[in-house]
């Protein structure tokens, strides 16, 4: 196994075992919360848009690309939701922020275009600014974990239908990034862009 899969599969790892963290409240205001959790973004139109058009400009990376940007997506969407809840009530949140550094740091580290990098921090970003959105308006209803693990679901569900339909849409175009790394009268656009 090379170390870049190695690394993919520790990340994906990471957050998948970061979910019995967040199923940690038994309670009546469990369902509730996954419930309004997954709801919340589909009130919201405009990001519901700028997950299509995050997604869209995603299916337009290397191959790569579509696995580290999604997986750094859902990462800082949590992380984001995480800051947002009390430190006193929920202690393993630092362990688990150190944790989520690790692991965005490894995902950068093994990014070889420069335009995956620039499009998994840009996502990443907005991943982490969704995250501490929804979970700065948690309803009284809702248990916090649940409900931070229902918008997970949901954006990163739709993230991942919007890049499914790019990908379907545009097509694979892993031949246009080779013929665009070979092309001599573009090298200027590449030093930028690789």
């Amino acid at each position: 196994m090379s170390n870049r899969r190695f690394i993919l599969l520790a990340v994906a790892i990471f957050a998948v075992g970061a979910m019995p963290f967040m199923i940690t409240q038994p309670s009546a205001a469990a369902s509730a919360g996954l419930s309004l959790g997954f709801a919340a973004p589909l009130d919201h139109i405009a990001v519901i848009v700028l997950l299509l058009l995050s997604g869209f400009a995603a299916a337009l990376l290397p191959k790569d690309g579509l696995m580290m940007v999604p997986l750094g997506f859902a990462i800082m969407i949590m992380v984001g939701g995480m800051l947002m809840l009390p430190l006193a009530t929920f202690p393993f949140i630092r362990y688990f922020v150190l944790g989520a550094i690790i692991c965005i740091g490894l995902l950068v580290g093994i990014t070889r275009h420069k335009f995956t990098l620039f499009m998994s921090l840009i996502v990443g970003s907005l991943g982490f600014h969704l995250g501490g959105f929804y979970l700065s308006h948690v309803p009284h209803t809702a248990a916090p974990m649940y409900y931070l693990l229902g918008i997970l679901f949901s954006l990163t569900l739709i993230f991942a239908i919007s890049i499914a339909f790019g990908v379907t849409l545009f097509g694979d175009h892993e031949q246009s990034w080779e013929k665009f790394a070979q092309s001599k009268r573009l090298a200027w656009v590449r030093k930028v862009f690789t």
